[in-house]
């Protein structure tokens, strides 16, 4: 069995495939998600918020019928894995759209992050080099007159490391049991903002040669590299991380070519000294103790300096250095360079490559579950009909599986997603003129949802917290369970109403999907009516005030 991945041009775009050759038959596997995926991804349902709902529907629809049920052989989405293929099919199709309108300089979000985060990547590569090699060409002047302090040498470029990445592993633990740390990192706090802050320098300085549309991929490109926590965890994280290691790995580059070039070139003497008074056989024991991870296949004293070597380097300031022997001041240099080595050059190497599979970890576990990822599947999925007078005509053709899927035929029933129950939560004082029929037609406007149960609210959180703990039985996946809370739309969207959304979001969890449906005012003969525009759009900037991704609004609206 051989696994190879290849790369298959999208427009201007580049989408990483896999085939598995098993006994001589290729087999397509779903295509991997990159974190330049997510960032077009985002990039194009924002711009979808502000499209044409009647344009954007039919085209998404028509995404769904011609490419994504022929690939799915019309299976239900019914797993995180259908949903994701649904949406990676739709993302080409975009970006063919892109690729196709003309703009052959144009470049998508993903790609220009790609693109810097690689200029970036080789920028802090040679900053590190050059910061590590100046360091030790400054730590390494000999005059003749006293030799290279050895503990400060080992001090600054292997101990200091060795406390950094201790401190990284503590905090990493505490991140993982302390909540409020959970989405802190000072990595990310210093490169993201740094790497954030230069893709909105770049769009500021090219504002006169770039369209708005460019712009707004730079802006873009910084908002989710700056957020976005809540909703994909530590995928932006990592790439960051990563940036970091790269900074570590080029500085110990430097100070290793930076030491080579100064003992080659120049003829260096290390000794050792220390205010506290360390006995040769303590350093001795000290020095073999850190050369443990090279001793098995080094030996002495190319491994560590011998105990008479390190006995006759030591410095005594009132005796001077004619005392000392020059075996004994240079058998320090190969020890020091192994220290550099193993203590902070093979770390970082290795936290490259553990980021680099965590951030491929974090990529498979996305499950693109939150609000605008939803209403994309809504529209794929939802049927369109057209009502002529009192006839209501489906123009919808569905491919048939033999059949090339450019042509379409009406054989079979096209996929839709799975149906899902929701907890209905309703005032009170909507829960006095409310009847189960007016409730029944407000979950029949939202497709693929039914009623789980309906739990009557107070907007008092105490008071409903014995009521609202029914939803936290276990038996939900990762995403928690689904609410429905009914609201007036009419009434302004008040401080109250938000505190109790975020003590409701505290119970269930980061990634339970709450839907706000709004009504208008009741009249003597309709509970539930639309809501005004107006009311709308100022609850919809309510809303997106809270950025939160899995706080959905619906409801009726007057046309």
């Amino acid at each position: 069995m051989v696994i190879k991945t290849k790369e298959i041009m999208y427009g201007s775009e580049k989408t990483h495939h896999t085939w598995i050759n098993f006994n001589g038959k290729a087999i397509k596997m779903k295509p991997t998600w990159r974190i330049e995926d997510l960032i077009d991804l985002e990039y194009f349902l924002e711009q979808d918020e502000i499209s044409d709902d009647d344009a954007i529907f039919h085209r998404d629809r028509e995404v769904f019928l011609k490419d994504v049920v022929p690939k799915l052989k019309y299976q239900e989405l019914s797993d995180k894995t259908d949903r994701k293929t649904a949406i990676r099919i739709w993302l080409e199709s975009r970006r063919k759209i892109v690729g196709s309108s003309g703009e052959k300089h144009s470049a998508l979000p993903g790609r220009l992050f790609a693109d810097m985060l690689s200029f970036v990547s080789i920028l802090m590569l040679i900053i590190g080099i050059l910061t590590g090699m100046g360091l030790a060409f400054t730590l390494l002047q000999y005059q003749g007159s006293e030799p290279v302090n050895v503990s400060t040498y080992l001090g600054i470029f292997v101990l200091l490391q060795i406390v950094l990445i201790g401190m990284l592993a503590i905090f990493s633990l505490f991140r993982r049991f302390i909540r409020s740390l959970r989405y802190f990192s000072l990595t990310q706090l210093i490169f993201g903002t740094l790497l954030a802050g230069l893709f909105r320098k770049t769009a500021a300085r090219t504002k006169n040669a770039l369209s708005v549309e460019k712009r707004n991929r730079f802006s873009s490109i910084a908002g989710m590299i700056k957020g976005q926590k809540q909703l994909y965890g530590s995928v932006f994280y990592w790439p960051v991380f990563m940036l970091a290691q790269i900074v570590g790995i080029g500085f110990n580059l430097g100070v290793l070519g930076g030491s080579l070039l100064r003992i080659i070139g120049a003829d260096l003497a290390f000794g050792w000294q220390s205010t506290i008074q360390f006995s040769s056989r303590a350093v001795y024991l000290f020095v073999k103790t850190m050369a443990i991870p090279w001793s098995p296949f080094i030996s002495p004293p190319l491994a560590h300096p011998t105990y008479e070597q390190i006995d006759g380097s030591r410095m005594v300031l009132k005796e001077g250095i004619y005392h000392l022997t020059t075996p004994d001041l240079v058998s320090w240099w190969p020890f020091l360079l192994l220290a550099v080595c193993f203590y902070g050059f093979l770390p970082r190497i290795i936290l490259l490559i553990g980021s680099m599979i965590a951030k491929k970890s974090a990529l498979a576990k996305i499950d693109l579950n939150h609000v605008p990822c939803n209403r994309l599947l809504r529209r794929m999925t939802t049927p369109r009909v057209e009502t002529l007078g009192r006839t209501q005509v489906n123009h919808e053709r569905i491919p048939s599986e033999n059949q090339n899927t450019n042509h379409l035929a009406p054989t079979q029933k096209p996929s839709a997603l799975p149906e899902q129950e929701v907890w209905g939560l309703i005032p009170d004082d909507i829960a006095d003129y409310l009847s189960v029929e007016d409730l029944n037609a407000i979950i029949k406007h939202m497709p693929g949802i039914s009623l789980k149960q309906r739990i009557d609210i107070s907007f008092d959180f105490e008071k409903d917290q014995e009521a609202l703990e029914v939803m936290t039985d276990k038996g939900y996946d990762d995403n928690g369970p689904m609410v429905l809370l009914l609201q007036e739309g009419w009434l302004p969207p008040i401080f109250e109403t938000f505190l109790y959304l975020r003590e409701l979001r505290e119970m269930l969890g980061t990634k339970a999907l709450i839907h706000i449906f709004l009504i208008g005012k009741p009249t003597p003969d309709n509970a539930v009516t639309p809501v005004d525009t107006r009311d709308w759009q100022t609850w919809k900037q309510a809303i997106q005030k809270h950025s939160d991704p899995f706080l959905e609004i619906n409801g009726l609206r007057n046309s």
